[in-house]
């Protein structure tokens, strides 16, 4: 038989300790030779008789798979044991430290719920279950276990376990108030960890204390110089202190750390716009575009951008592909709207340089609404009283409408007054010829 108070000593102690600490060693964690962790014991089990069982084999050979980092394989041989002996409590136990440091969480929760429902008193139990539920979204749970711990463990390394565990429940939560005190007397236990300034800097953040935050962030900084959610808190902080530009040097470093924040782009969006540099804010749009291609502000504000910076084709193309969702959104008719006109007034220098029929022949590869783009130059050339180069528009629109439209009859007029009425007889010729359809 095994000795119980040799288990208590070999077993019990060193695994406990081993969930205490938290450590998340892995197989490159040695130091100058040494073997890691202490998940299972440093020994082998002690069998009083000449004939080694094969469980006891295989139990030692688990741990030294442990020892050795040589995790897999020391869950493989702990699988066989249990299998074969299911009522070695310890081995299970030790089985549920190599999983929880494996981070394999429902497998750990299925070999604690074994152990549990054998109703042991255990409070190395409660740390294993609290971790669990933690670990597996279920923060309310996790809460409720680590306020118990709490309870038992008023003091010490359990205690500050405890409340490591319980301020991160929270704040998984949401419950940035309640997590804070929590988290005020981690610092107070441990004012030199810098995971908890970490933890208390970005909580000033989300309660909106950012003198507090502020006072931290610059050491947290330091450690952290890549962290994300710190530089996003040193940008917040900035912006709300009413430093734009601080802010904005903040925000392009969590871009170069996650090219897609929100957060950041959107701000940067912000900056640029109110700056009046239109490249950069139509960086961060487009990568605000990747991740809400839904937000149709964001779509017109982009088509907005290609209409300043002189690409009236782009913006068209956004807008045509917006109404499509949207078809009674008025500003966004507006918009079309004025890009088409801006289209028109860019290709109305090449109408009257180089003649109507290159641009139409340009305009026929890039466009399906040249048409509206075709009449809205007529209307300009009307107003300049331009009319032979407002008959060769209307011969071009001619061919793509109806007779029925009025441009056939101010066409026919046009053209006998120019004298060139042999062009709309051969155009109407055509257009008889093809059945009504339009026709190039």
């Amino acid at each position: 038989m095994i000795n119980k108070t040799f288990w208590k000593s070999a077993v019990l102690l060193p695994v406990a300790a081993a969930l205490l600490t938290g450590n998340n060693l892995s197989a490159k964690a040695m130091t100058s030779g040494n073997k890691i962790n202490n998940l299972v014991p440093a020994r082998d089990i002690s069998y009083a008789s000449e004939e080694v069982p094969v469980w006891k084999l295989t139990w030692d050979k688990a741990r030294e798979m442990s020892r050795n980092g040589n995790y897999q394989k020391a869950l493989a041989n702990f699988a066989v044991l249990l299998n074969n002996k299911p009522n070695l409590d310890e081995a299970r136990w030790e089985y549920i430290s190599v999983l929880l440091h494996l981070e394999k969480w429902y497998q750990a929760e299925k070999q604690l719920n074994l152990l549990l429902a054998k109703g042991q008193k255990n409070t190395q139990y409660l740390f294993a279950q609290a971790k669990i539920a933690l670990h597996t979204d279920n923060q309310q749970k996790a809460e409720q276990l680590y306020r118990r711990l709490l309870t038992l463990f008023p003091a010490g390394q359990n205690n500050i376990k405890a409340l490591d565990g319980l301020s991160r429940a929270l704040i998984e939560q949401g419950k940035h108030q309640s997590a804070l005190p929590v988290v005020e007397k981690l610092m107070a236990k441990r004012p030199d960890n810098q995971v908890y300034i970490r933890r208390a800097a970005l909580l000033y953040v989300q309660v909106k204390s950012y003198d507090k935050a502020d006072k931290l962030l610059s050491l947290v900084y330091e450690a952290y110089p890549t962290d994300a959610e710190v530089i996003k808190g040193c940008a917040q902080v900035a912006g709300q202190q009413g430093d734009e530009e601080k802010a904005a040097r903040f925000w392009q470093e969590l871009i170069a750390v996650k090219p897609y924040d929100n957060a950041a782009n959107s701000a940067l969006v912000s900056y640029y716009q109110l700056q009046g540099n239109l490249s950069m804010e139509l960086i961060h749009l487009e990568r605000l575009l990747q991740t809400s291609d839904q937000d149709i502000s964001l779509s017109k504000r982009k088509a907005e951008i290609f209409l300043k910076k002189g690409r009236a084709d782009r913006a068209l193309e956004i807008c045509d592909s917006l109404t499509a969702t949207y078809p009674d959104d008025q500003s966004l008719l507006r918009l079309r709207r004025s890009s088409l006109v801006a289209l028109a007034t860019d290709l109305l220098a090449l109408v009257e340089n180089s003649g109507s029929k290159l641009l139409w022949e340009d305009l026929l590869k890039v466009t399906y609404y040249r048409v509206e783009v075709y009449k809205i130059m007529a209307d300009f050339l009307r107003e300049k009283g331009e009319l032979n180069e407002l008959a060769d528009i209307l011969l071009l629109i001619a061919k793509e409408v109806p007779e029925s439209d009025p441009v056939w009859q101010e066409l026919e007029g046009l053209l006998k007054t120019q004298g060139r009425g042999k062009e709309f007889a051969a155009l109407h010729k055509k257009l008889q010829q093809s059945g009504g359809q339009s026709f190039n």
